[in-house]
């Protein structure tokens, strides 16, 4: 996740869990998890489907990238609640 982490700095985030990674691929998915992410969203609208996606760590799975405002938009609401932000 070197170039995300380069994002984090050049946007002065020090803090993983503040991001969220979005991909219609098993690696996607695999790297937000693993780069510490505090979102992870399966996107089913590429190459990915429910079935195959599901297999991999994930916070959401959703039908296009359309729908990521409104899950964005719970979580903060959700980080919110628990004191993270």
């Amino acid at each position: 996740m070197l170039a995300d982490t380069d994002l984090m700095q050049r946007f002065g985030n020090n803090d993983p869990q503040r991001i969220a990674k979005a991909g219609d691929m098993p690696a996607d998915l695999l790297e937000g998890r693993n780069g510490g992410c505090g979102l992870v969203v399966g996107v089913m609208q590429g190459s990915g489907t429910r079935k195959h996606l599901a297999q991999f760590p994930h916070d959401h799975l959703i039908g296009t990238v359309a729908e990521l405002p409104v899950r964005l938009a719970q979580s903060c609401f959700t980080m919110l609640d628990e004191g993270i932000v």
